[in-house]
This record gives C-alpha cells, structure tokens and sequence, in this order.
C-alpha cells in the first residue's frame, strides 16, 4: 500500500489569502460579499480559493463548489448549480435534501440532472440532462428556487459560494451569477468566482458581469 503524497505547502499568497478570509469574515457577519479571483491557467487560483474554503470550514461555515464545464457547443448550462446539488445530496439528510432541493432539482431535469452528462467529464457519451428553459420566466424560477436554498442553508451556517472557471460559463449562468451575488448582500454568503483572464477577450460577456458586480462592491484580485 503506497503512503499518500504530501499536499506542497502553501506558500507566496499570503495577502490574497488574508482578502478572502476578510471577505469571509465580512459575510459571516452578514454583509454577503463577492471576490473575483483572475489570472492566467496555472497561476494558482483554485489552490488559493481551496485554503481560504478550509479556513471558511474551521469557522464553521458550509462550502460548496460548482464548475462551469468547457463543450464545443459551449458552457453547460447551470453546470455550477448541478455540481451544488450533488454535493448537497451527500451532506444533506435525506429528509433535509427532500424539503430543500426537491423543487429545483425538478426544475433542472430530474434525477436525470443529478450529474452533467458524462461526456463533459471525460467519461464515455451519455445522455444529456436537458436544462431548464432560458426563457425569462424559467430563469425567474431558477433563481428564486436557488436563493430559497440558500436562504434555508444560511440559517444554520454561513455559506462560501465558490464558481470555478467562470470564463467557460454561458450567458444564463452568468445571470444566475450575477443574481445571486446582488441579492445575498444582506446575507451570511461568500461567493467566490474564478476565471482564466487570458480566456476572456474584450467581447466576452464575462467583462460585463464583473463590471457590474464590480460596481455593486465586489472585490477583484488579478493573481500575477
């Protein structure tokens, strides 16, 4: 049996690491806050982002991690929403998961929607989950089913939000987003958004979204 390697020690990003363990203190205390954490592939965002989430986790917090999926067709849509709630089917008790999810999980196709479709994992073609509907309404629906979710989950503990890979997400996950993070401003959340800078040419909608979550108080580290 062969002994687990080491975790390399954490090392050269101690104050962008002290800016995510204030904005969690922030938001633990109820002042919801957004970090948008860029840089180029490589740079060690998701390593940083994961020792602030360990950090969050000792203060008692509940962390849960979406991804946003790269397909030739495009992003996946509310691949980071799916991602939420297969991770709170294992944590949640089954009476607990029943009451919270069971109205978004219908909204996002079923059981079927419980995992993205195997194909965008690496894995062998499958069938794909259809996604809820972009149309306005679905969107509506999709958002305040999610926001209930959290609200429920904030009532035991504060919540760390985390959005990897952002720069791969379609416009309808952008929104949901950017939704999420402006209505949680009075809330114990954390959302954390990654994203590849040299993945986001002038024209991509991602400019936009930070732009705007900017403006409403976001914090921005570009790690070099």
């Amino acid at each position: 049996m062969s002994a687990r390697a080491p975790r390399p020690r954490f090392v050269g990003r101690s104050a962008e690491l002290r800016t995510l363990t204030e904005a969690f203190g922030e938001a633990a205390a109820g002042r919801g806050t957004t970090v948008l954490v860029g840089g180029e592939a490589g740079v060690g965002k998701s390593r940083l982002v994961s020792e602030a989430a360990g950090e969050a986790r000792r203060r008692n917090a509940r962390v849960l991690v979406g991804q946003c999926l790269d397909l030739d067709e495009g992003g996946l849509p509310y691949a980071p929403v799916v991602d939420v709630l297969r991770t709170l089917d294992r944590e949640l008790t089954p009476e607990d998961g029943a009451a919270t999810l069971a109205p978004l999980r219908a909204l996002l196709g079923g059981e079927e929607a419980a995992a993205p479709p195997p194909a965008a994992r690496g894995g062998p073609a499958g069938h794909t989950p259809t996604p809820p509907s972009a149309n306005p309404l679905g969107q509506a629906r999709l958002f305040e089913l999610l926001l209930t979710v959290i609200e429920r989950l904030v009532a035991a503990a504060p919540l760390v939000l985390v959005v990897e890979d952002l720069h791969w997400a379609d416009r309808s996950t952008l929104d949901l987003v950017s939704l999420v993070a402006s209505n949680t401003r009075n809330l114990p959340v954390l959302t954390v958004c990654t994203y590849r800078s040299d993945d986001v040419p002038p024209r991509h909608p991602l400019r936009s979204v930070a732009a705007e979550l900017t403006r409403r108080g976001a914090h921005h580290l570009h790690l070099e």
